[in-house]
């Protein structure tokens, strides 16, 4: 049961509302006030007609058509020139087309029965029989009932069709599957052959490792052999590293010498001394001794005397090593790269190699 309808820019109707009392309701009025309208927009609102622009106001404007049922659904129709849709309280549904969407309908429950126009003939009075038969098939379910029995059978009659249709088939390809017995032997060549694939597929894949592997064996004795000067290199660098160690050594030797030599010069003094309180002394007794100090002391002087003389020899050595350090240092200087083969470093070729004697 319709409780209210409210139209907006419908034919005539700029903005009517309408709410309707329990029981017979009838609306009256002059000719063309827009009667006729209003179930034109009913008919528009339940079954989409007519479709198309026809009821909308010629002045414009967004058209409505919008009903509240007994259970407060609230059922409206908008359409303006971009977009057409319904409205099922707060669902909205839009891309129906012809079709009113079904919740609609469920909701609305308004058959033709229930909406007459002006000049439409009393119902079923002058309808054929056979219209009269299919409205009351239509209200008792019948014609589902036929509607289901056609599709039964035609769904029956496809089945037996395509039941021949397929028994044919499978004759058919019975007699084809007979000509392919040889696949089966065929099958087992395939795997036959499958399996040599992965194999040649291992095998190459093996075949490119060790061609990695070769190549980079021959460009690591590319690399051995432009290295192999940093060999001999090595060798005359720790030979020099070695004389340098032997040079150190001379020279903390010749330090121990220099102080045995200042020693033995002390020495020499303190003789003097010596002898000068020999000279002083006129006690025999103490000349005696003091002469017995004096050859101590010349004791002393021959073993200082023999450290001189290692001495000497040993800055004479000293000066052959220089010697060969530096012609070492010379050649190194010319053999060595820019940058150090072991280290990495860049040789500055201006800094010199200095000994200190």
């Amino acid at each position: 049961m319709l409780k209210s309808l409210h139209l907006k820019n419908v034919q005539s109707h700029k903005d009517t509302y309408l709410e309707f009392s329990p029981g017979v309701n009838i609306i009256i009025g002059p000719s063309d006030s827009g009667k006729t309208a209003i179930l034109r927009a009913l008919r528009w609102l339940i079954w989409n007609r007519p479709q198309g622009d026809v009821i909308r106001r010629r002045q414009g404007g967004e058209t409505s058509v919008e009903v509240v049922l007994d259970d407060e659904i609230v059922v409206k129709r908008i359409k303006d020139n971009k977009q057409d849709q319904y409205v099922l309280n707060d669902y909205v549904f839009k891309a129906f087309k012809s079709e009113v969407p079904e919740e609609v309908l469920k909701a609305l429950n308004i058959d033709v029965i229930n909406l007459q126009r002006q000049l439409d003939a009393p119902f079923l009075l002058s309808e054929t029989p056979g219209v009269v038969a299919q409205h009351f098939n239509r209200v008792a379910n019948l014609d589902v009932i036929d509607v289901s029995l056609q599709r039964i059978n035609s769904e029956i009659r496809e089945l037996s069709q395509n039941l021949k249709f397929y028994e044919q088939e499978k004759t058919k390809l019975t007699s084809e599957l007979e000509q392919y017995d040889y696949v089966d032997k065929l099958s087992m060549e395939v795997e036959v052959l499958e399996e040599l694939g992965k194999a040649n597929t291992d095998l190459r894949s093996k075949l490119g490792n060790l061609s990695r592997i070769i190549h980079t064996i021959s460009h690591n004795e590319e690399e051995i052999e432009k290295m192999s000067y940093v060999v001999e290199i090595e060798g005359l660098l720790n030979n020099v590293l070695d004389r340098i160690s032997e040079h150190e050594a001379m020279k903390e030797r010749l330090e121990r010498l220099k102080g045995i030599l200042a020693k033995i010069e002390s020495t020499n003094e303190q003789m003097k001394y010596e002898r000068t309180l020999v000279s002083m002394e006129g006690s025999l007794s103490a000349i005696i001794s003091d002469i017995q100090k004096v050859e101590e002391l010349h004791e002393h002087l021959m073993e200082f005397e023999e450290k001189i003389a290692e001495i000497e020899n040993v800055e004479s050595e000293i000066e052959r090593y220089e010697m060969m350090v530096k012609e070492k240092m010379e050649l190194f200087e010319r053999e060595m790269p820019d940058v150090c083969p072991l280290c990495g470093s860049i040789v500055k070729k201006d800094e010199k190699w200095n000994v200190k004697q």
